[in-house]
């Protein structure tokens, strides 16, 4: 889904360019093409830390998977199922187009305002000063500095954009709306400015409100440990430690891949295959000749309901141990290594060997 941000990022410089160049009766002082680097540096200066973030997101969702692009980067192209696979989730509302629109203008005013984990009573004093300050600086966009044709190239059209494109693609808009908070703070700046100059009193509790507020909510986000049952580094360690070569992991989401490549810094030695959809025969055919699989799994077990890669390996191999570590889960399943007679001894390639005698039963 960070593909999406960077389709907003692409369509928002697109938008500059094609502003910059359009007639405009108002005479600048600038030329065209020195407004046009300004305005690109100080988009590419705000969007950087994202961009730099959201690349090596890319990285590690695809680092270790086959085939490679042009120039030998060590991961492939993904096509469009990729992108609708990893951007899906449960947001998308558009059988109800009025509850989509308000849905997504919460989760934008909320994001980009107020903050994702913040409190009922912290989101009434951050939105209320922060609407201040933006009140004022929309008073003020009327001025040759801040014109609001560039509030709507900056702010307006990419929103707009994301919204249509939220109602074909279920993704979590409001994360990537992040790219809008440059244009946004200096309208927050320019309605402090305003401020400042219609009375300092104001300015002055406006700004000791956003300073307790924000403080109080860094505070707590950043002392917050998160949900310990997303830690996944005793999974990582478990299986760095039980992995041998030749062995296969199945992974039954996607993004898995991603998580134990962020916390071992390497996917060199680990073979992965993404089970998707029903598609049994392909699973079977990157099963041949594999004398171990892991099946990791999520909130999930090899011997739930609707779990068919934990059925179909139950049935092929022999399940050598389940290790759960908060919602995750991985299983080791053995191969046979020599069947023999079926009906009277099995041997695995750990060394396990399981021999019994049938037994008539009469009653």
């Amino acid at each position: 889904s960070h593909y999406f941000y960077f389709l907003f990022v692409f369509t928002q410089i697109v938008w500059t360019a094609a502003w910059c160049w359009l007639p405009d009766g108002n005479k600048r002082t600038t030329p065209n093409t020195k407004h046009l680097v300004k305005w690109i540096a100080v988009q590419t200066l705000g969007v950087t830390p994202i961009l730099i973030y959201s690349w090596h997101s890319i990285i590690a969702l695809m680092a270790g998977s086959k085939g490679s692009l042009p120039g030998g980067l060590p991961f492939h192209i993904p096509s469009l199922d990729d992108l609708a696979r990893w951007g899906a989730t449960t947001m998308l509302e558009s059988s109800n187009p009025y509850r989509h629109v308000s849905l997504f203008l919460g989760e934008f005013f909320h994001e980009n305002i107020i903050g994702p984990n913040s409190m009922s009573n912290l989101r009434l004093v951050i939105g209320s000063t922060v609407l201040v300050a933006i009140y004022m600086g929309l008073r003020r966009y009327s001025s040759k500095v801040f014109p609001k044709k560039n509030l709507v190239m900056w702010v307006f059209i990419p929103s707009i954009l994301s919204l249509i494109f939220s109602f074909m693609f279920s993704y979590y808009y409001a994360r990537f709306l992040i790219f809008v908070l440059p244009a946004i703070f200096l309208l927050i700046a320019s309605g402090l400015q305003s401020l400042w100059k219609s009375g300092r009193v104001l300015f002055f509790a406006t700004g000791l409100a956003l300073l307790v507020v924000w403080t109080g909510y860094l505070s707590s986000y950043y002392t917050d440990p998160g949900d310990i049952d997303e830690d996944w580094r005793g999974l990582v360690d478990y299986l760095a430690q039980a992995h041998r070569p030749g062995d296969l992991v199945v992974h039954t989401y996607d993004w898995m891949q991603g998580y134990i490549h962020v916390y071992t810094e390497s996917n060199d030695d680990f073979d992965y295959f993404y089970v998707a959809g029903l598609n049994t025969k392909s699973l079977a055919s990157m099963s041949v000749a594999r004398e171990r699989l892991w099946l990791l799994d999520y909130e999930n077990t090899p011997f739930s309901y609707g779990n068919w890669p934990g059925a179909w390996m139950r049935e092929h191999y022999a399940l050598a141990g389940t290790h759960t570590f908060g919602n995750s889960s991985i299983s080791a399943f053995v191969h046979p290594d020599n069947l023999g007679n079926v009906d009277r001894s099995v041997r695995f390639t750990n060394g396990i060997e399981m021999n019994w005698v049938p037994v008539e039963y009469k009653r």
